[in-house]
């Protein structure tokens, strides 16, 4: 996970090495979407590609989503509900100093995603649209 800085007219810089990846350049048009706090940029074209996920991803995914010591409770509990220890993977913990505002802005807490996800079957959780569609349906 790379961090960029935005421009004055919010613009998103693309490090050199994901547009190579990509096939994108500057003018390339991309579709974006907003899934609970995730931004998704897919090049035209590329869109009905979906990223599979391995369970340690998703898991990843899962903690360095959550916003709040009680999101990253939520997030600690589903990942070990995956057979995954969270100790093992790759995360940063959020930081919440500061944040006491932003709780009520979120419409769905990631525990609650996790769980849906999972009630509906989490088996076939294995694309991106597979986690907006879930995340949509909760709003």
């Amino acid at each position: 996970m790379k961090t960029v800085q935005l421009g004055a007219a919010g613009e998103i810089p693309i490090p050199a090495e994901m547009r190579t990846a990509l096939g994108v350049g500057s003018g390339s048009l991309v579709k974006i979407d907003r899934v609970g706090n995730v931004l998704l940029v897919l090049p035209i074209g590329q869109e009905d590609l979906s990223e599979c996920y391995t369970p340690e991803r998703k898991a990843e995914f899962l903690l360095n989503s959550a916003i709040d010591d009680e999101d990253y409770a939520g997030a600690r509990e589903a990942v070990q509900a995956m057979g995954l220890d969270p100790d093992l993977i790759p995360h940063d913990r959020p930081v919440t100093a500061g944040c006491d505002d932003l709780r009520p802005l979120r419409k769905v807490k990631l525990s609650e995603a996790v769980n849906a996800i999972y009630q509906a079957g989490g088996s076939g959780w294995d694309s991106v649209e597979d986690v907006a569609g879930a995340i949509r349906e909760m709003r």
